[in-house]
């Protein structure tokens, strides 16, 4: 059997995607490649050793919650990202469904359909 995706499925879920999207999601990213650097310098640099922007501390030990929140933000980020790009509002697939099945409601109401669901009474009475 083939396991090859039907084209007409695939063509459903295509969007355009917006340029203020597009542009959130590189701002995210951007940002969650920024806090994974500080994640691993903070994780890798003893204290004394950190560049002046990231703090000053007069100890040899490593920043181990700092390495840690900042993985968390650059995990927050990313998911940003991939939200900014991947994800489709309940608004959107509402709108959809209903350009979907509109064509279907022109065809039941055109005059076609009209004369194909004209039914009369059948009289059972006897005389």
């Amino acid at each position: 059997m083939s396991s090859a995706p039907n084209s007409a499925a695939v063509d459903d879920h295509d969007e355009k995607i917006g340029p203020g999207r597009i542009a959130a999601a590189v701002v995210f990213a951007v940002l969650a490649i920024a806090f994974v650097v500080a994640a691993v310098i903070y994780a890798t640099t003893p204290a004394h050793s950190l560049p002046g922007f990231m703090g000053y501390a007069r100890t040899h030990a490593i920043h181990r919650l700092y390495a840690v929140g900042t993985g968390l933000i650059a995990v927050a980020f990313t998911v940003a990202a991939w939200f900014a790009l991947r994800y489709r509002s309940l608004a959107l697939e509402e709108d959809e469904a209903a350009k979907a099945a509109q064509p279907a409601a022109q065809a039941a109401l055109s005059p076609e359909a009209d004369s194909l669901t004209d039914v009369r009474p059948v009289d059972t009475a006897q005389s």
